[in-house]
């Protein structure tokens, strides 16, 4: 199982921010990603044919937010859909206002 030090937590904190870095937990494996930037979204449209393929469009999206972790998450059909159906929870959307004037 792959293991990481509080140095590198740390390290991966600085780098992405202090509150977008997440461990993905499945049996004995995991791996660490970092929340989603607009150039990783833009880049996972665009390797997906602007959405059309949706594993090709999680693939670029678990590539881009990739720290480290155990290769299962990349390689393995059941790791790889689990860990894509927790990519989307770590974006925040914030609800902003509209006002007609």
């Amino acid at each position: 199982m792959f293991e990481y030090s509080a140095e590198q937590l740390a390290k991966w904190k600085e780098k992405h921010g202090e509150n977008n870095v997440f461990e993905v937990t499945l049996e004995d494996k995991k791996c660490v990603l970092h929340k989603p930037t607009r150039q990783n979204i833009s880049y996972a449209m665009a390797a997906s044919s602007g959405g059309k393929d949706g594993v090709k469009m999680q693939e670029a999206l678990l590539n881009g937010c990739w720290i480290d972790g155990d290769p299962e998450f990349k390689t393995d059909d059941a790791f790889f859909f689990a860990v894509s159906a927790q990519i989307e929870g770590m974006m925040e959307i914030k609800q902003a206002e509209l006002k007609k004037l």
